[in-house]
């Protein structure tokens, strides 16, 4: 039978102490620059997009012209206004709507005009009846015997013209009329011998006058 061996009475060395830990450095923080830092450049801007190139107008070789009715031009008038539209570089539906302003611009005139000269027989037929040798109650009659005179001295064509220049009211023109007829002895027509101008007269007048009133002694 094996006998067991004596345990060791002398105890086991201590282990030795852990080495204490060393202190960590203290960081010192560094001190702020005083210096502003550099700014950044700019971007640089973006580069405009090139435009479309607008298309060029087609320039006719010659225009046409379109006209209301009443409106011509002649030839001259034709090339002037061609060759300014020409200069202008205009299409023909530029030039078509340039025409037709001027035609607008030409028919207002017109109008203006003629209400200023019907507004100007309206006075001068007004002052004739107040005239000391035409006026008066018997203005009417000496009217249409100076009327029917005229008829028989000048004729259609220049009473027309007379009557467009206003001279059928017009006093000095129908005081040197009556003078006219005075010398050659007819102040007045034979009883039922007179001529029926007067209709005629007015007739005339409304056609060159259409807007103007009516500047006629009733019949």
């Amino acid at each position: 039978m094996t006998t067991p061996a004596a345990a060791d009475p002398t105890p086991a060395p201590a282990s030795p102490p852990a080495p204490a830990a060393e202190p960590k450095p203290v960081t010192t923080p560094a001190a702020a620059d005083p210096t502003p830092a550099p700014a950044s450049p700019p971007a640089p801007a973006a580069e405009p997009k090139p435009a479309d190139t607008p298309a060029e107008p087609v320039v006719p070789e010659a225009y046409t012209f379109e006209l209301r009715e009443g409106f011509e031009l002649g030839d001259d008038a034709r090339a002037l206004f061609s060759q300014a539209f020409k200069d202008l570089h205009l299409t023909q539906e530029a030039a078509n709507k340039l025409a037709e302003t001027w035609q607008q611009v030409q028919e207002s005139r017109t109008a203006e005009q003629d209400r200023l000269f019907a507004a100007e027989v309206t006075q001068m037929a007004k002052e004739l009846r107040e005239h000391p040798e035409l006026g008066g109650k018997d203005h009417d009659n000496l009217m249409r015997d100076l009327s029917a005179f005229a008829r028989q001295t000048f004729g259609e064509d220049t009473m027309t013209m007379l009557t467009h220049l206003g001279l059928h009211v017009h006093s000095g023109f129908l005081s040197g009329l009556a003078k006219l007829r005075a010398s050659r002895g007819e102040d007045r027509f034979a009883p039922g011998q007179r001529p029926n101008t007067q209709q005629t007269d007015q007739e005339t007048f409304r056609k060159l006058y259409p807007n103007s009133p009516d500047l006629f002694p009733k019949t």
